[in-house]
């Protein structure tokens, strides 16, 4: 029968398609947990600094993202100040001042515990 007369090809079998999907679904579940208990030392780690000092300690989203982000990128220098998409610009500031590291890490591992779908098709 030629290829293209109702022949599916798959890259993989069967079984090794199921068991790729496993490892990427379990992959993407640890990751969940991982974030997750990260935002839980975070928070540890914090209380432990409130002990010892005499004010809670804030980190901010926009701490980690000033790392990750260099200085001379655009996107930086977006959130520094622009003249455009000034609402959007606004609320992108709002939340990377506003919200704890901690609780975005635990929120974003939640989603990855609870939606843990990621989609593998090997067709051509």
């Amino acid at each position: 029968m030629p290829m293209g007369a109702g022949y599916k090809f798959y890259w993989f079998c069967c079984r090794c398609k199921r068991n790729l999907h496993l490892l990427a679904r379990f992959s993407f579940m640890s990751a969940g947990i991982i974030s997750m208990i990260a935002g839980v030392l975070v928070v540890a780690g914090q209380s432990l600094l409130w002990m010892l000092g005499s004010g809670w300690p804030e980190f901010p989203l926009f701490i980690p993202f000033a790392v990750l982000v260099p200085m001379d990128d655009s996107m930086f220098h977006w959130l520094a100040g622009s003249g455009i998409w000034y609402g959007l610009n606004g609320l992108a500031l709002w939340m990377l001042e506003h919200i704890p590291f901690s609780v975005f890490l635990f929120l974003i591992g939640l989603f990855m515990i609870r939606f843990p779908r990621p989609r593998i098709d090997h067709r051509p």
